[in-house]
C-alpha cells in the first residue's frame, strides 16, 4: 500500500488565461503564459491518503486498487495586485506571489477500481494473443461514500486546463512520445529487395539458392517491418501453397460474419478498403491477411467501463469569493444531489459482435452507453441568505428548491434512464446508426426563479472555458484532398425516443413582487 499520496500539476491558471489571451495576440500567448514564473502558476493537487493494490490469483490477473480520502484541489496564486497590462510582464515585481490560495473542487472520498483483464493486456503487448479478440478488458469504478463537487467556474476551467496540457496532441509529453514512435518507425524502413529476398525465403523449397536467407537473418529482417507487412508477404510467398485447414471453422466463420468471399478468377483486390465487410479475395491468405490484422486490433476485444456512486452532490454556485459573479446580483447557492448512480459504457468490434441467431445483414452495435440514476433533490442550501430574501418556504419551513423526486409507492423506478447505442451496416461504407432513448419518471421541477437563475448563471459560466484560439491553415491542393478523402463517407441516421410519465412543473410567484410590475394577480 501507498500512503499519502499526490500527483500536482502547475500551469497558468484560467484568470491569467483568459486574460492574457484578451491583451495578447494568439502568436504570442503561449509563449507568455511559458514564461510565466513557478510563483504566478496554479496548482492542481490530485491526492490521497491511502492507496492498497492487489491482484487476482485467476488467470485474468485483475488489478484492484483502493483508495481513501481521494480529492482534488486547486490552488490560486494569492496576489496582492490584480495584474493588468501594465504590470502583465514577468519582470514585474508588483506580481509576485507570496503564497497559493486552496480551494477543493472534489472533496475526500473513498473509491475501489478494478482494472480487468491485466495479464491478456501484457501479452498482447509484448507479443501476440490467439485469443485477443475473445478477452474482455475493463475499469469497473465503485464509489462507496458519497462525492460532492463544487463547480466554480474558475477553478474548473484552471482544472481542465491543467489536464489538457498532458491530454492535448501538442502538449510536451505527447510531442516526446510522438518524436520516439517517430523513431521507431524509421527503424521499419525495409527495401525492395530485402522484401523480395524474404518472400523467396520464406518458402522452404528455395533452401538450395544461394541467396536464401537463414532464420536468423529472417528475424534481422522481421524487426525493420511491421505485422501487415511481415503477413503481407508471407501470403504472396506462400499464395500457391498455403491452403487453410478444412478442420478449422474460424476462418469460414469470419467469411459469413463479413459477408465476404473468395474468388479465384480475380488477380488482385479490386481496391484497398478499411472496411472488413464484403470483400472479394483472390485467395485464402489475401483474406487470412485481413483476419489477423483485425484480430490484432486493439479494439479487438471487448471493452468495458462501469462506474456506480452512491450519492453525488453538484454545488451551485461555489461559496467561494473568486467564483462569485462580480457586478450582478446576489447569487443563491443551491445544491444537486443525485443517488444511486450508474455509468456503463461498453464497445464491442462489429466483426466480432455477431450473435449466432442473428442475421449477418442486420445492424451490429458496437458501442453502448448507459445513465441511470435513482432519486434526485435539487435544493437551497444557504439557509441565512435565503431567509434575508425571504424565497418561498414549504409548510415545514424548509426553503422551496429546484427539483424532487416524487413520493411514488414503487420507488424502484428510476428518475433517470438514458441509453444510447452507436451501430453500422456490414457494408463497405459501414453506415452508422445512432440511437437515444431517454426515460424520466417521478419528477417534480419547480420554477423557483432565483435559485434557479444562479444556477443557470453558473451553467453558463462553466461553458465560457477559455479554449485556445485556431490560428487559419492555408492548405495546399494536395493536402485539401487527402483531408476530404479522410472524412466519413457513410451515411448517418439517428432515432430519438423520449419517455416521460409521472413529471410534474410547478412555477413560483411571488404575489408582493409581481403585482409590481407589469402582471397583477387578484
Amino acid at each position: 500500500y501507498i500512503d499519502s499520496a499526490s500527483v500536482i500539476i502547475s500551469g497558468a491558471g484560467s484568470d491569467i488565461v483568459k486574460e492574457t489571451r484578451q491583451l495578447l495576440p494568439p502568436n504570442e500567448v503561449n509563449l507568455h503564459l511559458a514564461q510565466l514564473r513557478k510563483e504566478q502558476r496554479a496548482l492542481t493537487m490530485i491526492s490521497s491518503s491511502l492507496i492498497k493494490i492487489s491482484f487476482s490469483s485467476d488467470t485474468m490477473c485483475n488489478l484492484l486498487i483502493c483508495f481513501g480520502g481521494l480529492q482534488v484541489k486547486i490552488g490560486n496564486p494569492h496576489i496582492q495586485q490584480r495584474a493588468r497590462r501594465s504590470n502583465i510582464s514577468n519582470n514585474d515585481s508588483s506580481s509576485s506571489v507570496r503564497r497559493w490560495k486552496w480551494y477543493t473542487i472534489v472533496q475526500p472520498f473513498d473509491a475501489v477500481a478494478e482494472l480487468k483483464g491485466v495479464l491478456p493486456f501484457i501479452v498482447y503487448s509484448l507479443n501476440y494473443d490467439h485469443y485477443w479478440e475473445e478477452r474482455v478488458l475493463g475499469l469497473h469504478l465503485s464509489v462507496s461514500s458519497e462525492i460532492s463537487l463544487t463547480a466554480s467556474p474558475n477553478n474548473l476551467h484552471t482544472l481542465f486546463l491543467h489536464l489538457d496540457d498532458y491530454l492535448d496532441a501538442n502538449s510536451p509529453f505527447n510531442q516526446w512520445f510522438e518524436w520516439l514512435k517517430r523513431c521507431h518507425l524509421q527503424t521499419l524502413n525495409s527495401s525492395s529487395t530485402e522484401k523480395e529476398t524474404y518472400c523467396r525465403s520464406y518458402d522452404r523449397t528455395n533452401l538450395g539458392r544461394a541467396e536464401v536467407l537463414s532464420q536468423a537473418q529472417m528475424k534481422v529482417l522481421e524487426k525493420k517491418m511491421r505485422c501487415s507487412e511481415i503477413m503481407t508477404l508471407r501470403c504472396i510467398s506462400m499464395r500457391d501453397r498455403w491452403r487453410v485447414p478444412k478442420e478449422s471453422t474460424e476462418f469460414e466463420d469470419y467469411l459469413a460474419r463479413s459477408r465476404s468471399e473468395i474468388n479465384s478468377d480475380i488477380d488482385d483486390l479490386a481496391e484497398e478498403s478499411s472496411s472488413p465487410f464484403q470483400r472479394t479475395y483472390p485467395s485464402a491468405p489475401e483474406a487470412l491477411v485481413t483476419l489477423v490484422t483485425e484480430k490484432s486490433s486493439i479494439f479487438a476485444p471487448k471493452i468495458e467501463l462501469k462506474c456506480l456512486v452512491g450519492t453525488l452532490n453538484i454545488h451551485f454556485p461555489s461559496d467561494d469569493e473568486e467564483a462569485l459573479c462580480v457586478g450582478r446580483q446576489q447569487t443563491i447557492p443551491s445544491v444537486l444531489s443525485v443517488s444511486s448512480i450508474s455509468f456503463s459504457v461498453e464497445q464491442v468490434h462489429p466483426l466480432f459482435a455477431v450473435d449466432k441467431n442473428q442475421a449477418v445483414d442486420r445492424r451490429r452495435q458496437f458501442v453502448g452507453l448507459s445513465v441511470q440514476a435513482n432519486d434526485l433533490h435539487w435544493t437551497v442550501c444557504d439557509v441565512d441568505l435565503a431567509k434575508n430574501l425571504r424565497l418561498p418556504r414549504f409548510p415545514d419551513k424548509s426553503f422551496v428548491g429546484i427539483a424532487y423526486k416524487s413520493p411514488q409507492e414503487n420507488h424502484q423506478k428510476n428518475v433517470l434512464d438514458i441509453n444510447m447505442s452507436l451501430s453500422v451496416t456490414p457494408t463497405p461504407q459501414e453506415d452508422l446508426h445512432i440511437s437515444v432513448n431517454l426515460s424520466s419518471s417521478d419528477v417534480t421541477l419547480i420554477g423557483n426563479p432565483l435559485p434557479l437563475q444562479s444556477a443557470c448563471q453558473c451553467l453558463l459560466d462553466l461553458s465560457n472555458f477559455p479554449f485556445q484560439e485556431i490560428t487559419e491553415l492555408h492548405l495546399g491542393e494536395d493536402s485539401v484532398a487527402k483531408a476530404q478523402s479522410d472524412n466519413y463517407e457513410g451515411a448517418l441516421s439517428t432515432t430519438v425516443t423520449a419517455d416521460i410519465g409521472r413529471t410534474s412543473i410547478l412555477f413560483l410567484v411571488d404575489v408582493q413582487e409581481v403585482s409590481c410590475g407589469l402582471l397583477h394577480f387578484a
